[in-house]
């Protein structure tokens, strides 16, 4: 099994899938930055695909330069992407997750991993709760 520990890097030179790559990891220990460094489509880091989601810290990264594109599902409330110190441009929806949960959005790096830069061009779809959008009219 594959794993990045917390402030590593583990990428590929090939389109990486779900199945080709993803799911050789190791979830549970995987805590640092997984490579995407050509684009690939349809990631799920959630327990969905094998009964394990990835540790709370994983994010996805690029060394080079790589489009995420389709479906992209996180390990839990937070979107985490950054590191590797390339280029990861993601023109997948950044939802919500069904029922009350609302994602964040963590665009950072794991350890002293060099960061890089993050591309949003998908559209970010976030639900306001009533009591945040009566918060929010409160300050205006």
């Amino acid at each position: 099994m594959l794993t990045a520990g917390s402030g590593g890097y583990l990428g590929i030179a090939f389109a990486a899938s779900q199945t080709n790559f993803i799911d050789k990891f190791d979830k549970a220990n995987t805590q640092g930055t997984i490579g995407l460094d050509l684009s690939t489509s349809n990631i799920d880091l959630s327990s969905g695909p094998t009964g394990t989601a990835f540790h709370a810290n994983a994010r996805l990264g690029s060394s080079t330069t790589a489009t995420l594109s389709g479906t992209f599902t996180p390990q839990g409330d937070t979107y985490r992407v950054g590191g590797g110190g390339g280029t990861l441009t993601i023109s997948s929806a950044l939802v919500d997750a069904a029922g009350p949960v609302t994602r964040n959005l963590d665009m950072g790096s794991s350890g002293t991993l060099a960061a890089g830069t993050v591309v949003l061009t998908g559209p970010i779809l976030h639900r306001q709760h009533h009591h945040q959008r009566r918060h929010l009219e409160h300050q205006q």
